[in-house]
């Protein structure tokens, strides 16, 4: 008997809603809706589609992202996910 406990894994996924005051990420995948909580360990990441270079994103910025009515079912994220805890988030970098 095989047994793996606190395994991790990533994906790509589509915002549909995030709660601040809870800190739970709701997101696409295929089909189906997620839901991810978000703690003081979650690491957020900015990277330049055209150099590939990673910047880390401050919480209180990417909760304005998050929060943007015109991200919700457009964002892309690439997360890192361990049991539902969201570990890393990868973001797009934004236009300048």
């Amino acid at each position: 008997l095989l047994f793996i406990a606190g395994w991790s894994w990533a994906a790509e996924v589509t915002l549909v809603s995030y709660d601040k005051d809870s800190k739970l990420l709701k997101v696409a995948e295929g089909d189906s809706e997620k839901i991810y909580k978000v703690s003081n360990q979650t690491k957020f990441i900015a990277l330049d589609k055209k150099t590939g270079a990673s910047k880390h994103l401050p919480y209180e910025k990417v909760v304005e992202g998050l929060m943007n009515p015109k991200a919700k079912g457009v964002l892309k994220l690439d997360i890192t996910v361990q049991d539902d805890q969201l570990i890393e988030a990868k973001l797009p970098g934004r236009k300048k």
